[in-house]
């Protein structure tokens, strides 16, 4: 009797506790605030989690602790939309209250974030309004996001706020956000353990800061009935974001071939879209066995999982990438590349990590990813399915990821306002905000380029740093004649006037001296320089050694 009214009134908690929106009611003009689990619904095409999704680490460890997520472009299809949708669960299953505010940032210097830092003082004293005496304000991916949350937590000016920093993946951009904006931080929550050493080795921030909570991926509980051996052909899948420097997904046709030349029987299906999938189309157009489809659905991607034997990620970097851990969880064997994707991979065992530094083209690195596939083929495909399954289940179920996000949180209650570092931002928050370049620009070009004062040179990067860089560039008298990118979607373009090249067709320009623009990325493109010298291109940088410039004050 006392067994069953126990059960019953947890049920009716879970009820509940499932229907609770936190306020949210101030809209901005032009905005939106979305609060609580069901709008987050929406922005993940439909997936709703499960009551057995979620295990209660602590019931009530966080009551009376709310928490502000701050996605800085609103409801976008992908991976940290979903990890949105599935903080809010953890937080709200731990007796929490949790509410995501999603406008779009400002594209133009002369506009200031205060739209954004509204938003945020509105949502956290809606949180406060509840109950709430700790709020947690948790700005992702972008330097706007991070300078209008503590602008925002300088005007509200109470010790109940906080600042928590979010590291998604290890590339240079996030080491830097979180370098930059560290003073304001209470603690940096790392996505993998991979990030964690990133920002540990990098000395961003201090090591105590640092906590690790991998992103909890749901599932129905079911174990997939065991696959059997391979298909014939193997079938490959790749899922993902069809873009051609982080991805690397230009290297799959040539993984293919690699492959069917050493008489290895497979078909890869490409399942996604972005700006290299017309170039993509026109590589794998010549490869027997490559099906290229759109993007589908979340819910149609476990049946793609589960047909398929092995999913490719080639990608320079990763989080901890989504895609690779669902299709783990449906048997799926993953191949991948060293860091946040490769977390929880045993070489062989249950997946296989191919030696693809970041540094390596796209014909290297398919050759070295067909030769770990190669060795996969040679293994049976039956035990790694079931040890993937298992591994990824046990490593990244929404338990863990509640029980680790629990344990940071409650560190956070703890925490002292961070008011000095707050109002220096709130004080200038573009400059803060946007780090494309260094403060020390002028002087650094000065520095590093006066020589080619009258030369023509072409530029690598068709990205925003070759856009701030043009006018100092023209006053030191520098002629940029040609720029050049990675990204196929550019070529044939024009940036400042002048044509976008593919890096293979920059000797036609008329320069004999190719310029790294990048600053955050500076390092990896020169280690790729080979395109370039293969031409008869001398290779210059800005800002070799790589200089760790702070904001001035």
């Amino acid at each position: 009797m006392i067994v069953g009214c126990i059960v019953c009134s947890r049920a009716i908690f879970l009820r509940i506790t499932s229907a609770i929106v936190s306020p949210g009611r101030w809209k901005p003009p032009g905005h939106r605030v979305w609060a609580g689990f069901l709008p987050l619904q929406l922005w993940t095409r439909g997936r709703r989690l499960s009551k057995s999704d979620v295990k209660h680490p602590r019931s009530g460890a966080l009551r009376g602790l709310g928490c502000v997520i701050i996605l800085p472009t609103g409801p976008q299809l992908g991976g940290v939309t979903v990890w949105a949708e599935h903080t809010t669960q953890a937080v709200k299953a731990a007796g929490g209250r949790c509410t995501t505010i999603g406008p779009g940032l400002c594209t133009s210097p002369a506009d200031s974030s205060r739209p954004l830092v509204d938003m945020i003082i509105e949502a956290s004293r809606s949180l406060c309004a509840t109950g709430v005496d700790r709020v947690v304000l948790a700005p992702q991916l972008s330097g706007q996001a991070y300078a209008a949350a503590a602008s925002a937590a300088h005007a509200i000016d109470d010790p109940g706020i906080s600042i928590v920093g979010w590291m998604h993946t290890d590339i240079r951009y996030d080491t830097e956000l979180i370098r930059r904006f560290a003073p304001c931080l209470s603690c940096v929550i790392c996505v993998s353990q991979a990030a964690a050493d990133q920002l540990a080795g990098s000395s961003a921030c201090p090591p105590a800061m640092l906590r690790v909570a991998r992103t909890g991926v749901p599932f129905s509980g079911r174990v997939p009935a065991a696959h059997g051996p391979a298909h014939d052909p193997v079938r490959l899948l790749y899922v993902g974001r069809l873009e051609a420097f982080q991805k690397r997904v230009l290297a799959l046709p040539a993984i293919v071939e690699r492959l069917r030349d050493a008489g290895a029987s497979v078909s890869l299906t490409i399942v996604g879209d972005g700006p290299a999938r017309t170039e993509l189309a026109k590589r794998a157009a010549g490869v027997e066995g490559i099906a290229l489809q759109n993007a589908v659905t979340h819910s149609d991607l476990p049946p793609l999982y589960a047909t398929h034997d092995m999913l490719l990620l080639p990608s320079r970097s990763e989080g901890l990438g989504l895609a690779r851990i669902e299709a783990a969880m449906h048997g799926c064997v993953p191949v991948v590349t060293p860091g946040g994707s490769a977390e929880g991979i045993r070489h062989g065992h249950n997946g296989f990590v191919a030696d693809c530094p970041a540094d390596l083209d796209d014909d290297q690195a398919a050759e070295r990813f067909a030769c770990v596939v190669s060795q996969a083929l040679a293994r049976p495909l039956d035990p790694m399915r079931s040890a993937a399954v298992r591994a990824s289940r046990s490593m990244f179920g929404m338990g863990a990821y509640a029980s680790a996000l629990v344990s940071a949180l409650t560190d956070v209650r703890a925490a002292e306002p961070h008011r000095h570092a707050w109002r220096r931002v709130a004080s200038d928050p573009h400059r803060y905000a946007s780090f494309t370049v260094p403060d020390n620009l002028v002087e650094t070009l000065h520095s590093s380029l006066a020589d080619l004062a009258g030369q023509p040179i072409v530029l690598h990067g068709a990205g925003a740093h070759t856009i701030a860089i043009w006018e100092p560039l023209c006053r030191l008298g520098v002629r940029v004649v040609a720029v050049t990118d990675d990204d196929p979607q550019q070529w044939g373009r024009s940036v400042c006037g002048v044509p976008v090249l593919a890096p293979h067709s920059a000797g036609i320009a008329g320069s004999r001296c190719v310029v790294i623009s990048s600053w955050l990325h500076e390092e990896q493109i020169w280690r790729r320089r080979r395109v370039y010298e293969a031409q008869g291109l001398v290779v210059r940088r800005i800002y070799a050694p790589i200089a760790e410039v702070q904001p001035a004050g």
